[in-house]
């Protein structure tokens, strides 16, 4: 009966082939790592204006430099450059820019602005608003989410427009919906004797005006009273007329 002797090459060939797995892992990292910035999801500034008193006095053209604002620790930004996921953008007063991502919807800042890309992809989008006053129109209801948040408060929509303000000023943020429905909540704290309860949230929905009302009021005071006993340390107005929540306004430092 024969039997095949050990060469003493099977190390080798298994040293081998485990160096030849690793060395086709990394090679695929930085294939993917290397994507052009055409392929990744973007934010791109499509429209940019100098406007004051609600005079537009200068319109920019595709290539020019806006003045004043930034992305990260760049100054020369253009019409028509694209952010990516990480990326900071900075808008100064008088200066209206509007942006739009890969999926298709707009981000558009009306005073100074300060925001934070989070997270940009195919399934949603995720903004970390810091300061200023942004409209954000979700245009496309298909992606997954779309989320703009600022310390302990997140707004999730879907298929609406809404205005985000944050005050530093004032230390308020206020949240506007002008067409369907944003949910904004807020975690906060709670002392119970020596210990804090932390992770409560608070739940506000606010609808648009044109939107019917699913609880009759008797007044807008009436009505201010009930979401002041649900949210307390916030305070939502309405008309008359509706009944209807539109607006979210808070403490900002919590």
């Amino acid at each position: 009966m024969n039997h095949e002797q050990p060469t003493g090459k099977e190390p080798l060939m298994i040293l081998n082939t485990k160096t030849y797995c690793f060395v086709i892992f990394l090679m695929l990292c930085f294939m993917v790592s290397s994507l052009p910035a055409s392929d990744q999801p973007f934010l791109e500034i499509t429209k940019a204006e100098k406007r004051q008193d609600g005079k537009i006095l200068k319109s920019y053209k595709r290539g020019e430099i806006i003045p004043g604002v930034c992305v990260n620790e760049r100054k020369d930004i253009r019409i028509g450059e694209r952010m990516f996921t990480g990326d900071r953008v900075s808008v100064p007063k008088n200066i209206f820019v509007t942006f739009e991502s890969s999926n298709g919807n707009f981000v558009e800042t009306k005073s100074r602005a300060i925001f934070v890309v989070s997270s940009l992809m195919d399934e949603g989008e995720s903004y970390n608003q810091q300061e200023g006053v942004i409209t954000y129109r979700v245009i496309q209801p298909a992606i997954d989410f779309f989320n703009v948040w600022y310390k302990e408060y997140l707004a999730a929509v879907e298929g609406t427009v809404f205005e985000v303000n944050v005050d530093l000023e004032n230390k308020e943020i206020e949240f506007t919906a002008d067409e369907g429905e944003v949910a904004v909540t807020r975690e906060y704290k709670v002392k119970a004797g020596n210990e804090e309860l932390e992770g409560l949230k608070e739940l506000v929905m606010i609808s648009d005006r044109r939107r019917k009302k699913e609880k009759d009021y008797k007044d807008e005071a009436d009505f201010t009273a009930c979401m002041r006993s649900l949210t307390r340390h916030s305070f939502s107005r309405t008309t008359p007329e509706t009944g209807i929540s539109s607006r979210y306004l808070s403490s900002a430092n919590g």
